[in-house]
């Protein structure tokens, strides 16, 4: 996976998104199954990040503005605007070689066919982003928005889409970037391609 393969190239990785307490309850339990990305920081020796560190301003909410950590036993958590959020993310990517956030609420949001949730989280995730390219480094930096497929474009089905997604890159070597992506498997090469 690509935190293994980058961490035995010597960078620096993180997956930004905080876990509560009682996700590591769950999955230490084994009534509860890890996802893609939590199994494959998980085999690749990558620290999942707790509520600490997200009270740390070290890692994000799945909601960006931390809506639910004081009703999962999280009191001193205190929620921030989306836009925080995202200056929060540019401060952890700016330590890191590679950062990942994974952001699912727009996949909920379509799944449920709610037309409000869907333009709720979709304006989160445009706050979000607002705040991230007010301290994003194009010139050193690589910014890359990519789904592994679509469903809440199309709030007439409950399953995901065939449609194609867009691959959004900004920031150094965006270009170059671009034009080798063509399916979801060129993600990784192209990735350690540019981090070699």
């Amino acid at each position: 996976n690509i935190f293994h393969q980058l961490r035995s190239a010597g960078k620096s990785v993180c997956f930004a998104n905080a876990f509560p307490r009682r996700f590591f309850e769950y999955t230490e339990s084994g009534s509860r199954r890890l996802s893609v990305t939590t199994l494959s920081c998980k085999l690749a020796g990558v620290r999942l990040l707790t509520a600490d560190d997200l009270a740390a301003n070290k890692a994000i909410s799945a909601d960006f503005v931390r809506s639910r950590w004081e009703e999962l036993g999280n009191p001193g958590i205190v929620p921030v605007a989306a836009r925080e959020a995202g200056h929060h993310l540019w401060d952890i990517a700016a330590e890191h070689d590679f950062t990942l956030f994974e952001y699912w609420l727009t996949d909920h949001a379509g799944h449920s066919q709610d037309m409000t949730l869907a333009v709720d989280v979709l304006q989160k995730l445009d706050e979000f982003l607002a705040g991230f390219f007010e301290l994003f480094q194009q010139k050193d930096s690589l910014f890359v928005l990519i789904s592994d497929h679509g469903n809440i474009e199309d709030l007439s089905t409950k399953s995901h889409t065939r449609n194609q997604v867009p691959c959004l890159a900004a920031g150094r070597k965006r270009r170059e970037f671009a034009t080798t992506i063509h399916s979801l498997t060129h993600i990784t090469p192209t990735i350690m391609k540019f981090l070699a």
